[in-house]
């Protein structure tokens, strides 16, 4: 996969500088997918998709998110990075995850 060796680097900048887009992506998620669900982080990248796993309390799952079309080059993974958030962003009302509670908390 030419885009391996850039994987990592793109999911961490994901991961630390756009959790809003993240949350984001998860309008395009199966909703009985994000049930129970207090956390989304990338997980792979790859020319097809992005992988998100979904942390829950009791079980993480992962959900792949295809590409319209393989990506060949990083600059191609971006165009089909954003591709995804415009879906995204076109989708209904983000789905709020259930907050999990720390001490405190009321």
């Amino acid at each position: 996969d030419r885009l391996a060796a850039a994987e990592a680097r793109l999911l961490t900048h994901l991961a630390d500088c756009h959790a809003d887009a993240v949350e984001r992506l998860t309008r395009l998620v199966d909703h009985g997918s994000l049930h129970g669900a207090v956390r989304v982080q990338p997980l792979a990248v790859d020319r097809h998709g992005l992988t998100l796993r979904i942390e829950r309390l009791r079980a993480d799952g992962d959900v792949r998110l295809p590409f319209h079309a393989p990506a060949d080059d990083v600059a191609q993974l971006t165009e089909r990075m954003h591709v995804l958030l415009a879906q995204a962003s076109a989708a209904s009302c983000p789905r709020a995850l259930q907050r999990q509670r720390t001490d405190g908390d009321g």
